[in-house]
């Protein structure tokens, strides 16, 4: 963890995130990777140390907000919002994954493609991020999870018009429910994009080290 860099975004008060390496010279594709629920950037970033390169950059925010996993001590988590202060968490959280963006950029000389993937809850709060974005994206990620419920479908169709999109889905995720696979297929009927992809692995609710390879470095 001690060899991950530290950045830090600015916009309602400090927030800080994680890199693979400094930005800089030789960078030619940043990936921002978000986490799921209870999980924590550096414990993240740790899964994608096999996709370290000198020329892509992998950049892990943390949710806004942190809790006790149990109790009152011990193991500290975050999730990127709740129910409580529901909007302005939204609000803040996309404020935030702009600062970072943007403050990553002004030190790469050479503007780089831009891909991102969300995991779990992650997703949600990642495609509400892309349909405000003013960054185009050239590959979307959602994994283990979906398009969020309130999203605005006609900015997001927008902003993904060149963008590929990849569904990764376990065999075996138990949070997958036929209901909300059902909630997904009715919001992505109303996105309907001609480039969408779902690629299946054996295994639930977790990232996969050789999906992920194959989806990185194709």
């Amino acid at each position: 963890m001690n060899s991950f860099y530290q950045g830090k975004a600015r916009f309602s008060y400090d927030k800080s995130y994680l890199c693979s390496s400094k930005p800089g010279l030789g960078v030619l594709e940043i990936w921002m990777v978000l986490h799921g629920y209870g999980q924590l950037a550096p414990f993240f970033l740790r899964k994608f140390r096999p996709l370290f390169h000198p020329e892509r950059l992998i950049i892990a925010p943390e949710g806004i907000n942190h809790f006790y996993q149990e109790g009152y001590s011990g193991r500290v988590g975050a999730n990127w919002m709740t129910s409580h202060e529901r909007e302005n968490d939204i609000k803040n959280t996309l404020s935030y994954l702009d600062e970072v963006l943007i403050e990553t950029l002004q030190q790469i000389p050479i503007t780089p493609t831009i891909n991102v993937l969300g995991f779990s809850q992650g997703a949600a709060t990642l495609s509400r991020w892309v349909a405000q974005s003013a960054h185009p994206v050239k590959k979307l990620v959602l994994w283990g999870g979906g398009l969020a419920h309130d999203l605005d479908v006609a900015a997001f169709r927008e902003n993904i018009s060149n963008t590929s999109i990849i569904l990764a889905v376990g065999n075996r995720d138990e949070f997958l429910t036929p209901e909300r696979q059902r909630e997904q297929e009715t919001l992505w009927s109303e996105v309907n994009p001609g480039n969408r992809q779902i690629k299946t692995y054996d295994g639930g609710h977790e990232l996969d080290d050789r999906l992920l390879y194959e989806i990185f470095t194709t």
